[in-house]
């Protein structure tokens, strides 16, 4: 399977010997969509939703050929690398919540506990918590963002502005480290606040979602 988003390379090698090759689903939202709305959106698109208490859901929609695969055996599979991560890292809480086929395509859900576990399972450079944290746990905030809307000032911000702003939200998804071999679809950030300023990797769909695509460091979000 590719290396999307819940099921990276560390983590489901042996699934891209059974023929699933990957989907990519265009991201599209209305930006004044309801919850309701941005949801019933979420259903048909990768996506990584993070909730107010740091933990995290993410879902990856592939192609599926049942001729090759078994969807029971794939949940077989995904179940086996999750426990082999737990037993390397015995604290992180990360589950399988549902994986069923559709139309020749796969929808995989997975649940973390944290964004460290999320990042530790997929073998990739993911963040998401404080302004403030983030700095203290040593991430680059070496970044140049824009606000995204025109009632926002200052309309750009550099590290210095993100360090004023240490009790807010941030969210660093670096896809400088994938594969040249693959190509990154893209993905839907859902935040459970409100976006104030965007990286140039980053699209925003909604008060609350963005949309991230392509190998790049400037994947950033701030949000309240």
């Amino acid at each position: 399977m590719k290396k999307v988003m819940c099921m990276r390379k560390n983590a489901i090698i042996p699934v891209m010997m059974f023929g699933i090759c990957a989907l990519g689903i265009t991201a599209c939202g209305n930006k004044e969509g309801s919850s309701t709305q941005e949801d019933t959106a979420l259903d048909s698109m990768n996506y990584i939703s993070i909730n107010k208490d740091g933990s995290m859901e993410s879902q990856i929609i592939e192609t599926f050929e049942e001729s090759y695969y078994n969807v029971d055996d794939l949940s077989t599979m995904i179940n086996s690398s999750i426990s082999d991560f737990k037993a390397a890292n015995s604290e992180a809480e990360v589950s399988l919540k549902s994986c069923n086929t559709d139309n020749g395509s796969v929808k995989v859900v997975m649940s973390f506990d944290s964004y460290k576990s999320y990042s530790d399972f997929n073998g990739e450079i993911f963040y998401a918590g404080t302004i403030k944290d983030a700095y203290a746990a040593g991430m680059s905030l070496d970044v140049e963002l824009s606000a995204v809307s025109e009632k926002t000032q200052p309309q750009k911000i550099g590290k210095k502005n993100l360090l004023e702003m240490g009790d807010n939200h941030i969210v660093i998804y670096d896809q400088t480290n994938i594969s040249d071999e693959v190509e990154s679809d893209v993905i839907r950030i859902k935040c459970f606040g409100d976006i104030l300023y965007v990286g140039d990797g980053v699209t925003p769909s909604s008060k609350k979602t963005a949309d991230i695509a392509g190998d790049s460091n400037s994947n950033v979000i701030v949000f309240k």
